[in-house]
């Protein structure tokens, strides 16, 4: 005689493995590709690196999310303020907005004045102008903006090294 309760495990059992699984895997796996489709489809082929943080901020912003709203870890909020660290670099770097913030004592102290005259050098065979020269009008203000443009250069760098040195210390982590 089948006993009715092996039979109702089993039938969950196979309910489960066989059928809630597999569309609830189905379901998951499309709003996935909702999620990426939009990310991936303005992704250019030239393989800048700015394509690399910009899918790697996507990555971590769904990550944060899912532990945000997942406490299933003991430390779920722990790893999700390692993840939005991390996704705030990547963010950041994506951007690159590193010389507008490195230049915001170089704007007050030069205003609008201009770094360079633009002096006619070419000219076609009718006289007129088809190619120029700059000229710096002022040695003080090119030697701030060159400054400006290492401290740029120093605070990506900063941010870039950060980043990864991050994810090889906490990636593991985040399972």
């Amino acid at each position: 005689m089948i006993n009715l309760i092996d039979l109702k495990e089993k039938l969950q059992v196979f309910y489960y493995h066989y059928i809630y699984t597999p569309i609830y895997d189905f379901i998951e796996n499309i709003s996935n590709l909702i999620y990426w489709i939009p990310k991936v489809w303005h992704d250019n082929e030239c393989f800048d690196f700015g394509s690399v943080y910009y899918l790697l901020y996507y990555k971590l912003k769904h990550m944060e999310k899912f532990y945000k709203n997942n406490n299933t870890s003991i430390n779920h909020l722990k790893i999700t303020n390692e993840i939005m660290i991390a996704k705030n670099l990547a963010k950041r770097l994506n951007e690159d907005d590193y010389i507008n913030n490195a230049s915001i004592e170089y704007d007050k102290k030069w205003e609008d004045k201009g770094l360079f005259n633009f002096i006619p050098c070419k000219y076609d065979k009718n006289g007129k102008i088809i190619a120029y020269t700059s000229v710096d009008r002022n040695k003080e203000q090119s030697r701030d903006f060159d400054n400006c443009y290492k401290l740029s250069n120093y605070l990506e760098k900063q941010d870039r090294e950060y980043l990864f040195k991050y994810l090889t210390r906490n990636i593991r982590k985040w399972y």
